[in-house]
């Protein structure tokens, strides 16, 4: 589907042939679609897609900042020639990356020579704290870029990215799902996105007093794959969207960056990941991404 095809797609009675022009402008690094894309969103009625036009938006804009930086001659390039987004990147990856990680292994290291019982004091608490708050900042950078989209297993990939968590927090799991089903996409990218989400569910079950166990199902339409996760734990406060800001948490010692990181990844697939109460209690978390990769 070229630009033409796609905007006219747009206006489309099938929600599906909107989905394919959505993720279509999506991929261009075309600013003029943008437009197009706000028109879009500004009638658009499936909340499905209300969630996939900012998504598409933000992936025409990134795009476009990176095409000009790698077109423009670097000796022309000045710090104000950047976008919003690159300044912002170059900001957290430049600054709190390269500045704060050493400066805090060099505290660490002098706090337990300096510190008598130091594993047990609330020094060490704040500071492991504070590595994973950076920890989540590499995360979310890894978000923003795919580095390779390949084919495999859905089931094989879901049951072998949940062993960080089964093993670590010894949960009980269900899976069902399509034990052949072939899918395409970024690993990596999937992979921060499910284990993120599947964490989440972990640590709200644990402090709900059910026994259920967490399910996790996966299957595809004609245009899209899906994965799903199921929890009964003690579900969010307030509105599912300020779950996925960066920094919010109702779970204490966490650095609230779990879900941020999932959206990212997702929506530099161009795909969706979105939190849903469940109808007999916990969360649904379903992470969503295009066919064609």
């Amino acid at each position: 589907m070229d630009r033409d095809e796609a905007i006219s797609a747009l206006s489309s009675d099938e929600p599906k042939t909107r989905t394919i022009a959505i993720r279509a402008l999506g991929k261009m690094a075309d600013p003029s679609v943008v437009p197009h894309l706000e028109e879009a969103l500004r009638t658009e009625r499936v909340s499905f897609l209300r969630r996939l036009i900012p998504a598409s938006i933000e992936r025409v804009l990134s795009n476009n900042i990176r095409n000009d930086a790698a077109e423009r001659p670097r000796e022309n390039k000045s710090e104000t020639s950047d976008g919003d987004y690159q300044k912002a990147v170059k900001f957290v990856t430049g600054v709190l990356l390269h500045e704060i990680s050493p400066k805090i292994g060099l505290l660490r290291y002098s706090c337990q020579r300096e510190i008598g019982d130091y594993p047990a004091s609330e020094t060490a608490r704040t500071l492991t704290h504070l590595s994973d708050v950076l920890d989540g900042i590499t995360s979310l950078r890894e978000a923003t870029v795919s580095m390779e989209t390949t084919s495999f297993n859905a089931d094989a990939f879901i049951r072998e990215a949940s062993q960080e968590i089964v093993d670590i927090n010894q949960c009980f799991m269900h899976f069902d799902g399509p034990a052949g089903l072939e899918v395409v996409g970024d690993k990596a990218l999937l992979r921060l996105s499910f284990t993120n989400g599947l964490r989440n569910a972990f640590e709200a079950t644990k402090l709900s007093p059910s026994n259920e166990p967490i399910v996790i199902f996966w299957g595809q339409t004609d245009i899209e794959y899906y994965v799903t996760i199921l929890d009964s734990g003690i579900g969010i406060s307030g509105p599912q969207e300020a779950a996925f800001e960066i920094g919010k948490t109702n779970k204490r010692g966490h650095s609230g960056f779990g879900l941020a990181i999932a959206r990212m990844a997702m929506t530099t697939l161009l795909g969706t990941v979105n939190l849903f109460p469940a109808k007999l209690g916990g969360m649904r978390f379903e992470m969503r991404w295009p066919k064609d990769g």
